[in-house]
């Protein structure tokens, strides 16, 4: 398969991902969703919502309503996102696994999308991070990492994982990114003032100790042992720095989604799925391998 080939195949996973939206995700949070995209465009919407920009301004300049902005934004962004991973794992592992890797992004997607739902943000947010990991693949200027902090925190401040990325891979951008992503946060705060918090972390732990949370989390989290067991199988034989990435960025990562996240929202695993491709990867020759074998 040549090179475009591999990329119109990253596209097709991208669109699969965004249809896996249209029928899984959006059905599952229409009144929500719709009263905080209205009310982050009022500027009323609570913390952290209300600093959540890019998806929301992203959805109403689609045509439509906002239902149907959301969509096809999905559609918009969803095969971007795809491309820019199969570019990054290029790299990292070679064209064919590549595509391999994708194909195990996608499949993470639809099933938090099945699980519980994922909102463009998370999307926009797993693009942004591809296109860091992409760009401290080369020797580009650190301007251009500062400005992909400032978009990424328009959007989440997750995208915050943009400076552990920097500080394992190219210390020279660190310090104009976290000034950048410091004068962003600031600057939202002060545009849109700090608003009603809108998760307490104590409601948050409460809740995930609560049946009606903690089943559902052991239930939705089962459908992602297949991918951690890929990625068990090929640690040792995946380039030392994907490892030491995922070590260094996933370790804080993980206790940030343990305490403030709810349990039972699979996508909140998704960036250190992205991470933990390379390994995925590897999990997946390695079975080739010994099939082979056999």
């Amino acid at each position: 398969m040549r090179r475009a080939g591999f990329l119109i195949a990253s596209a097709a996973a991208g669109l699969l991902v965004a249809l896996g939206y249209v029928y899984y995700a959006q059905p599952l949070c229409e009144v929500w969703c719709d009263a905080m995209h209205t009310l982050t465009v009022q500027g009323a919407a609570p913390a952290p919502f209300r600093f959540r920009l890019l998806a929301t301004f992203l959805a109403e300049a689609m045509p439509g309503d906002a239902r149907m902005g959301m969509a096809l934004a999905h559609f918009a962004v969803a095969p971007a996102v795809w491309v820019i991973g199969w570019l990054w794992l290029e790299r990292e592992v070679g064209e064919r696994q590549a595509l391999v890797g994708v194909v195990l992004l996608a499949a993470m997607m639809l099933i938090g999308y099945y699980m519980y739902g994922t909102a463009l943000y998370s999307l926009i947010e797993l693009g942004l991070l591809a296109l860091g990991l992409l760009y401290l693949q080369g020797k580009s200027p650190s301007i251009g990492y500062a400005l992909l902090v400032i978009v990424g925190t328009i959007n989440r401040e997750t995208t915050g994982l943009l400076l552990l990325m920097a500080a394992v891979s190219a210390q020279r951008h660190s310090k104009l990114a976290l000034f950048a992503w410091i004068s962003t946060m600031a600057a939202l705060r002060v545009a849109l003032g700090l608003g009603t918090d809108g998760q307490n972390v104590l409601d948050i732990l409460q809740a995930n100790l609560s049946p009606s949370h903690m089943l559902p989390a052991l239930l939705n989290h089962a459908a992602l042992l297949p991918f951690v067991a890929l990625a068990a199988l090929g640690w040792r034989s995946s380039p030392p720095a994907a490892r030491r990435r995922l070590a260094i960025i996933g370790l804080p990562y993980a206790a940030a989604v343990l305490v403030f996240g709810y349990w039972d929202e699979v996508r909140l695993w998704l960036p250190i799925g992205l991470l933990a491709l390379p390994m995925m990867v590897g999990g997946q020759n390695t079975i080739s391998a010994k099939s082979g074998e056999g």
